[in-house]
C-alpha cells in the first residue's frame, strides 16, 4: 500500500482525482513540512465576511487540527500544492469537496 493510499484510508478521505498517488510520491520526496495558510489570512477573511467569533475559532481549530498531525499536515500541503498546480485539471473534472470520514474532529472545514 503506498503511502497516500494509507493516510486517504486512514482519514477515510475521498473525492480527489483518480492516479494521485504518483503524484503524491514526487512531492514527498522533497516535502518540509510547513504551515498549511496563514492564520492572519483567516482573520482577515473573516473579518472582511462578517463570520463571526465562534466561526472564526471553529476555522482556526479546524487549522490547529490539521498542523498538529504530521501526516495530515504532509498530505494536506500535498493536495494544496496538486490543486494550485493542476488547476486545469480541476476544471475539467467534475471537482467534488473532501472530506475526511474519521480520524479529525472539524472533518467539514477540512477543504476549506
Amino acid at each position: 500500500m503506498t503511502e497516500f493510499a494509507r493516510l486517504t484510508a486512514q482519514f477515510e478521505l475521498s473525492g480527489f482525482p483518480e492516479g494521485l498517488d504518483a503524484l503524491y510520491d514526487q512531492y514527498a520526496v522533497d516535502y518540509q513540512p510547513h504551515a498549511l495558510m496563514r492564520r492572519g489570512l483567516i482573520g482577515e477573511l473573516c473579518a472582511r465576511f462578517d463570520a463571526g467569533t465562534q466561526n472564526e475559532r471553529r476555522l482556526f481549530a479546524a487549522l490547529d487540527e490539521i498542523e498538529g498531525n504530521p501526516e495530515l499536515l504532509k498530505l494536506s500541503n500535498f493536495l494544496v500544492n496538486d490543486m494550485c498546480a493542476a488547476r486545469h485539471r480541476l476544471d475539467l473534472d467534475d471537482y467534488q469537496a473532501m472530506e475526511p470520514k474519521k480520524g479529525v474532529a472539524h472533518a467539514d472545514l477540512f477543504s476549506c
